[in-house]
């Protein structure tokens, strides 16, 4: 069998929508506490990151970055990596 305890946890994490995007993207914090959210392009290269506490929902503007796939990656406050892939079109 597969595990799914993985994915729950992701769901469960954060959600970005919609998913693909053009301009904006809505980000939705679920279970994550103290977090800090890092975006990367394709290439590995940082294009967003939040230090500071995020609010329970919040908007990327993504209009401005190339078409492409981006990995969403948030650091919650125990120290857990939650990731997403979002396409950029």
């Amino acid at each position: 069998s597969v595990p799914t305890n993985i994915t729950e946890e992701v769901v469960g994490a954060f959600t970005i929508f919609p998913n693909p995007a053009n301009d904006l993207v809505n980000v939705t914090m679920g279970q994550a506490k103290n977090a800090q959210l890092t975006v990367t392009d394709a290439l590995g290269r940082v294009v967003y990151v939040n230090d500071q506490s995020l609010a329970a929902s919040f908007t990327l503007d993504v209009r401005n970055w190339s078409a492409g796939l981006y990995q969403v990656q948030l650091l919650d406050g125990k120290g857990t990596t939650h990731v997403q892939r979002l396409l950029v079109d």
